[in-house]
């Protein structure tokens, strides 16, 4: 999980604790607390509460300290907002009401979901036959891989190697210095064709499928690149290429059709009215 996803997940959730919080009160710290401002204290309990489940084992150390240091700059703040009782302002008063309501309105609709919202791959493919006109590629696209190594020795010996007959997806995970790349054979996944730099594109461009390139040097250090994939503007999308993209439309349409099938249900139970220019609001018009 990057940073900003991170963060946009958390932050504004911060801001309701915090005008919601002890507020300065005198308190005993938590065992549990990376932080405190005054009175205030930020435990390991409350990060976890701020990162949704699925994500809590994505986030790193880094990323933790990331959000202690705009959480004291924000406890900071607020703590003197509170000084000069700007908390007791009716608008901002009127804006923490309306966003604990959302808070408690989302988490509420999440856990009433929890567990309904079931995607096969049997039925995205499903959509995919019926919809395969939609998945072309949209430009030109090659399949790439290679083997990095920062000296000429290194990238040398790899070149020995496959003039002996070793597979190149053996040599680059013995040889190759790209640790992200090394255990995938140096798969570096599909580019689109004229996102490639001029000084690699001049060498793979002219490559055939399955040829191996010799050495290059490159501004990263040295290369051999195989081309292992071309893919045409228009062409199809083979079905592993969108599967994950397919599944989650499919997770976001079922999603909405629960929660459809959810107010449908509530709001026959519940007295709705609407006046003067919010009238003719409809509740099928919500996304």
């Amino acid at each position: 999980m990057t940073k900003r996803i991170l963060f946009q997940l958390i932050l504004p959730l911060f801001l309701i604790i915090a005008i919601e919080g002890c507020g300065g009160e005198d308190v005993s710290r938590p065992k549990d607390s990376v932080a405190c401002v005054g009175n205030d204290c930020l435990t390991e309990r409350d990060i976890e509460h701020q990162i949704p489940e699925a994500y809590r084992g994505m986030v790193t150390p880094e990323e933790k300290k990331e959000y202690v240091k705009i959480w004291i700059r924000n406890e900071i703040f607020y703590q003197e907002a509170q000084r000069e009782k700007f908390d007791e302002d009716k608008r901002i008063q009127s804006l923490t009401k309306q966003a604990v309501k959302d808070l408690v309105a989302k988490e509420f609709i999440d856990s009433e979901l929890k567990g309904k919202i079931q995607v096969t791959p049997e039925d995205a493919l499903k959509f995919y036959q019926q919809n395969n006109s939609m998945f072309v590629w949209p430009a030109d696209y090659l399949r790439i891989s290679h083997i990095f190594t920062k000296g000429m020795s290194g990238i040398s010996l790899a070149n020995l190697m496959l003039k002996q007959g070793e597979g190149f997806e053996d040599v680059a995970a013995k040889i190759s210095e790209d640790e992200k790349t090394k255990k995938t054979g140096g798969d570096l996944g599909m580019i689109k064709i004229e996102d490639l730099s001029p000084e690699i594109s001049e060498y793979v461009l002219k490559l055939k499928l399955n040829e191996t390139s010799l050495p290059i040097h490159t501004s990263y250090g040295y290369e051999i690149f195989k081309v292992t994939d071309w893919k045409q503007k228009g062409s199809p999308q083979e079905f592993e290429w969108v599967k994950d993209q397919i599944m989650d439309r499919l997770a976001s349409e079922y999603r909405q059709r629960e929660i459809d099938r959810m107010l449908k249900q509530l709001s026959e139970k519940t007295r709705i009215e609407t006046f003067d220019w919010a009238s003719d609001v409809k509740l099928d018009q919500v996304r």
